[in-house]
């Protein structure tokens, strides 16, 4: 539907139509988005977890943003030395990565930076504080941090 919607705006250029072509092309976008959620929804129960370094992943999604996210915004990334491996289905750590960034692309209209950043932080961390008494020693921090608008 939306190639068919796509080709028939390429010929609808001044006429009446050229606005209800690009609702229903938004339309479709939604219903993309909206599909694509209940597919990863249905796979959740055969998730496996394994060892994985978020720097791995993150280098990976920077791949996929790189060749996706408009010209005017400015991806960094900023990975620690260390190893930073977490027990994490890596394609759920992936698309919890896509939709921040996706996110923070809507939240800078006019273009920005999103960092990307992984650390390794010790439990004294004031970081760690949130999730109350600490389990182990030393922890793997991921932050996706924007500069648009919205939450600080």
């Amino acid at each position: 539907i939306l190639g068919e919607v796509e080709l028939a705006m390429l010929h609808a250029e001044g006429h009446s139509t050229k606005p209800h072509l690009e609702s229903i092309g938004k339309a479709c976008h939604r219903m993309s988005e909206v599909i694509r959620r209940l597919l990863t929804f249905s796979r959740r129960g055969a998730t496996e977890l394994r060892a994985t370094d978020l720097r791995d992943v993150v280098s990976e999604v920077m791949v996929i943003l790189e060749h996706s996210l408009p010209k005017e915004i400015r991806l960094v990334t900023e990975l620690t030395d260390a190893p930073a491996y977490v027990q994490a289905a890596e394609s759920g750590m992936e698309q919890i990565l896509l939709n921040l960034c996706t996110n923070a692309r809507d939240a800078m209209p006019d273009g920005g930076d999103i960092t990307l950043r992984v650390s390794v932080v010790d439990k004294d961390d004031p970081r760690t504080e949130a999730f109350g008494e600490p389990r182990a020693e030393r922890y793997v921090l991921l932050e996706v941090e924007d500069n648009g608008l919205g939450i600080e």
